[in-house]
């Protein structure tokens, strides 16, 4: 008798043999789709990330702000006509200050002392914040595999109320730095965990809209930051929306959130996976068919052909022997590491190219307001038409026509901009130039948009359950590593549009190499081990056992 006739349960899929239905076990995408299918659980799970995103990318991209100098009128001689300036040219010595202009008035800088030692600590801010995300998405995937999913997030999520909590109450600069680290690594840890949450947990329409709705969150976060510093600038007051908010938004769900089941069954801890399911399916008024866990299923199957062979293995042996680590396996596998590197390095050149017009943010004026608005705007719109291709095509052609498309803009963007023009959107240039740089700004913007909302989607489908935390740890960590050095490949460029924009045209188009080697996984099943299993059943089945994928049943016993 065949071990699988211990769990004979009349469910649906069931098969006819001998004129009576006999137990097939149902994988966990079939499950998730009883469990609720786009319910209230994932919906309401997506909203409470999105806003979640949208309050920290408020703070991530709107940061500068918090060191934006003000206004000056100055002039160069006594019988010069006054002009704006900013401390840039009172320090250097070329100026003189009449006055002092603009709306940051209660600014960070401010409290520095206005003095141009205050200008120092741009560049030191930026660094510690995107080396913050860089060792927050580093430590996400270790998180996670001793803590779980659930833990993770809500240890994330309290994390950045604490440090945003203090910096109501300290005014030592070097504590302050410290907690610009502590909250942008929380931000990261925060917003990679609940992205890998809600893809675990969802079906597959969920799946494809849901990580560009938290990308239009992150949007929306940009406009909310300019709306917030026009009301008001004070930074530290600033601080009580990122204390208060979450914790409005959180307070009447976070404990309805449950550990993704497709975590738990890979980790063999079935009942709490049925646990979970359990609750899911409760939460959307769903109800679950009688059954057990594909994969328990072929555990004990695994075991009872195992003791065949060796009377002296238990089963209990099997269950209790510890999976390959997920970082070693997802540098060993060879397809996984070049998938790994290739996004990776797709992720370094998309936040290269989105954070440099960010840090310009330093030094936009009264425009920094409309220009961070306008980015927030056009990523909106790219993330929308992002999300309508995730929906409806291909996965490896759609990557290399963006990949083409944004390079191309690139070189063009450089052609066509004046040597010496600044990268931001206030471009002083007049004329026909002018508005082709303009026009080239905006389509490169707004095809990183399109792409970065895409590429989440297929990163997520590429990399299964296994090491999907860790690849997406090692794509945001490099995006991270590549926005920490924006200042100073800006400055080895010599703020040049050409130089940088072409070097970064070029990177893409460099790219497309690795791009046609990319699976197509447009309208498949997500994967939960690699390379559909084999890899990790490996270490847990002996050489002369034969493997069975969920593609291909154990065969029924008679």
């Amino acid at each position: 008798m065949c071990i699988r006739d211990r769990y004979q349960r009349r469910v649906h899929g069931g098969i006819q043999i001998g004129g009576m239905e006999t137990y097939r076990p149902l994988d966990i995408a079939s499950l998730l789709e009883y469990a609720g299918n786009g319910h209230k659980y994932q919906v309401k799970s997506l909203i409470v990330f999105s806003l979640q995103w949208m309050l920290f990318s408020s703070f991530l991209a709107g940061f500068p702000f918090f060191l934006h100098e003000p206004q000056l009128l100055c002039r160069e001689s006594s019988d010069s006509q006054p002009f704006e300036c900013g401390f840039a040219e009172l320090c250097a010595g070329k100026v003189t200050v009449l006055t002092r202009l603009g709306q940051y008035s209660h600014n960070l800088f401010v409290e520095l002392g206005e003095t141009c030692s205050a200008l120092k600590y741009r560049p030191i801010f930026w660094h510690v914040v995107f080396l913050g995300g860089a060792v927050g998405a580093a430590a996400t995937p270790h998180l996670q595999e001793q803590l779980g999913r659930i833990v993770t997030l809500k240890a994330a999520l309290v994390s950045a109320m604490i440090s945003s909590g203090l910096m109501l109450f300290v005014w030592n600069i070097q504590i302050i730095l410290f907690l610009f680290f502590l909250l942008a690594s929380a931000c990261f840890i925060y917003m990679i965990t609940s992205l890998v949450l809600l893809f675990e947990a969802t079906s597959r329409n969920l799946r494809i809209i849901g990580p560009p709705c938290l990308l239009l969150g992150w949007s929306l976060g940009e406009v909310l930051r300019v709306v917030v510093e026009g009301i008001d600038s004070r930074w530290r007051l600033n601080f009580l929306v990122f204390l208060a908010a979450p914790l409005l938004i959180s307070a009447f769900y976070i404990g309805h959130l449950v550990e993704s089941p497709r975590f738990l069954i890979l980790h063999r801890r079935y009942s709490e996976a049925r646990a979970a399911l359990e609750h899911i399916a409760t939460y959307n008024h769903r109800e679950l068919p009688l059954f057990e866990f594909e994969e328990a299923e072929r555990a004990a199957d695994r075991a009872e052909r195992l003791r065949r062979i060796n009377q002296q293995l238990l089963p209990e042996q099997v269950e209790a022997s510890p999976l390959p680590s997920s970082m070693r396996l997802l540098w060993s596998h060879q397809s996984v590491k070049r998938l790994t590197l290739t996004i990776s390095f797709l992720a370094a050149v998309l936040f290269l190219s989105a954070q440099k017009a960010a840090y310009h943010l330093f030094d936009a004026g009264d425009a920094a307001g409309s220009s961070l608005a306008t980015y927030g705007a056009i990523d909106f719109v790219g993330t929308l038409l992002g999300a309508h291709a995730a929906n409806n095509l291909h996965r490896r052609p759609a990557m290399r026509a963006m990949v083409v498309t944004i390079g191309a803009l690139y070189i063009l963007w450089g052609i066509v901009a004046p040597e010496g023009a600044v990268f931001s959107l206030a471009t002083h240039t007049e004329g026909f130039q002018g508005f082709l740089v303009r026009i080239a700004f905006l389509a490169c913007r707004l095809s990183v948009g399109i792409t970065l909302s895409f590429a989440i989607v297929y990163t997520c489908e590429m990399f299964p359950t296994r090491v999907r935390d860790h690849a997406l740890a090692v794509v945001v960590a490099c995006g991270c590593l590549s926005a920490l050095v924006a200042p100073e490949i800006i400055a080895l460029t010599k703020g040049s549009f050409i130089r940088m924009n072409i070097i970064l045209g070029a990177a893409l188009l460099a790219l497309l190499p690795l791009i046609n080697q990319l699976p197509d996984t447009y309208g498949k099943e997500i994967q939960d081990n690699l390379d559909d299993a084999e890899e990790l059943a490996e270490p847990l089945l002996s050489p002369e056992l034969p493997y069975h994928s969920p593609e291909q049943p154990y065969p029924i016993s008679k």
